[in-house]
């Protein structure tokens, strides 16, 4: 669990998810790009194939309480700097899979290319 609580406290720090990342930002496009081909696709399909592995995984307490606090407080960092919901729950969760994807150690280039974009404190939309 200590990359999830690292993850953690760098949200919690603004290491990612900083004011900076979302400024001068157009976020309506961002939206349309994650919502358009081949993003969304991607998303999906990885969500399935992550899920399905979570489903049969028996998770304890303290990891579903730390995966649902990382979701939470990236949803807060998102909302706080942009006052947008939409993009908050997108953010939030990219962040529930990742950390799904981390706990299980399971491999998906798109969810590692997801993490690799948020900790450069960018937000995934191609």
């Amino acid at each position: 669990m200590n990359k999830l609580e690292d993850i953690l406290n760098t949200i919690k720090q603004r290491s990612i998810l900083s004011d900076q990342c979302f400024v001068d930002k157009n976020l309506d496009l961002i939206l349309d790009k994650r919502d358009g081909k081949p993003f969304d696709q991607d998303w999906i399909a990885s969500y399935k194939r992550i899920e399905a592995i979570w489903s049969d995984y028996e998770a304890s307490d303290e990891l579903i309480d730390l995966i649902e606090e990382i979701r939470k407080e990236s949803f807060l960092a998102a909302s706080r700097a942009t006052s947008q919901h939409e993009i908050a729950s997108y953010i939030s969760d990219d962040f529930d899979l990742i950390s799904k994807y981390i706990a299980l150690s399971a491999e998906d280039s798109f969810v590692g290319n997801l993490l690799s974009i948020y900790m450069e404190d960018r937000i995934p939309k191609e």
